[in-house]
């Protein structure tokens, strides 16, 4: 995990923009320090700023900022993979031409916030996230005579929601001791939570987990 994380938040509604700077400094506070600046893209920079970590590129019906991958690369010399695009659902095929290019996060702006904050703390730490909701949108693009679903509450499903999410963190590579900050308990209930999904999963490492986890949730349905 790296000390500190710089931001920087392109997004055209000066109210949006400073609510994100707000929120992603207090929430990244603790771990990673932070701090966000705000840059309207439409306007051109008066000077050349210090590169930043992490780029939030905001994707919105209002604009789409044609162009502004590669006026990001002039300014910024910016690698693909510390763009997280943030995305109105509506505008997912405009986002997805972002992950074509090698943006390495993607979040829905309907989600969660914290979804953005574990998205933003993964690509500082060199990580691709694609949120949850993403995942499926992009497998119901390619495969849209399927129907993809997760019924946390079917009998059929072995894991209780908390085992899930524990889960979810565990196949992204985080820490037991990571993962009990994350959730507020102790890094004990975590190790305990891990052996039960092991064991209700019956799987023997992680290295198996994300495989049975989408095997689990790709019930797929022919509409």
């Amino acid at each position: 995990m790296i000390d500190k994380v710089k931001i920087l938040i392109l997004e055209d509604h000066p109210v949006t923009a400073r609510g994100l700077k707000f929120f992603l400094e207090k929430s990244l506070g603790t771990e990673q320090p932070a701090t966000a600046e705000i840059w309207y893209p439409e306007q051109k920079p008066a000077t050349r700023r210090e590169p930043a970590d992490v780029f939030i590129l905001s994707v919105n019906p209002r604009s789409a900022f044609p162009g502004i991958f590669e006026k990001l690369q002039r300014e910024y010399s910016i690698d693909p993979k510390q763009l997280v695009i943030f995305c109105d659902s509506s505008e997912f095929r405009t986002g997805l031409e972002y992950l074509y290019k090698g943006a390495a996060g993607f979040v829905f702006k309907e989600t969660d916030l914290l979804e953005l904050v574990r998205c933003v703390e993964s690509v500082a730490n060199g990580q691709p996230y694609i949120c949850q909701e993403a995942v499926q949108k992009i497998l119901w693009h390619f495969m849209p005579g399927s129907e993809i679903t997760l019924n946390l509450k079917s009998e059929e499903f072995p894991l209780t929601a908390k085992e899930f999410e524990i889960a979810r963190e565990l196949s992204r590579g985080l820490r037991v001791t990571e993962i009990a900050r994350r959730f507020n308990i102790t890094p004990g209930r975590v190790s305990i939570c891990k052996s039960s999904i092991f064991r209700k999963l019956n799987i023997k490492d992680r290295r198996e987990l994300s495989a049975r986890l989408f095997e689990l949730s790709a019930n797929r349905k022919v509409v």
